[in-house]
């Protein structure tokens, strides 16, 4: 069962990874991101989109090297911690991914579901490595 977690945290990240691999990251135990102020200029919504870019990359890392070390290391956090991890995961990339595509009329309410999914995701992890607080 180590395995099959594994490989379904593994298999969620590597189509990710494509589209948000980033070199020089500095690893962190958890990604924390400042989010943009409600705004309705562009200016503001890229800028949001960057950080929201950046926050998804650095939980993209955070997982992949969770996996690694779980993996080479023998250690594993609960199955139902690492599937609530899983789902986190894809719900918060998912809220990524529909940002930039939305429309200004949609934008604050797909923003307050990022914010949400990124919030549920943190929660996920701070439930599979309470230690990295």
């Amino acid at each position: 069962m180590k395995i099959l977690a594994t490989s379904i945290v593994i298999g969620l990240l590597v189509p990710v990874g494509a589209q948000y691999a980033s070199a020089d990251r500095p690893a962190r135990s958890r990604p924390s991101i400042e989010f943009a102020a409600a705004g309705a200029s562009t200016g503001d919504r890229d800028t949001y989109l960057q950080k929201t870019r950046a926050e998804m990359q650095q939980w993209q890392q955070t997982l992949h090297d969770f996996s690694e070390n779980a993996t080479a290391g023998g250690r594993a956090a609960g199955r139902a911690a690492r599937v609530n991890l899983n789902r986190a995961w894809v719900r918060a990339e998912a809220e990524a991914r529909a940002l930039p595509t939305v429309s200004a009329d949609a934008w604050e309410s797909a923003k307050i579901s990022f914010e949400t999914a990124s919030r549920e995701l943190a929660s996920a992890w701070d439930k599979v490595r309470p230690q990295e607080k």
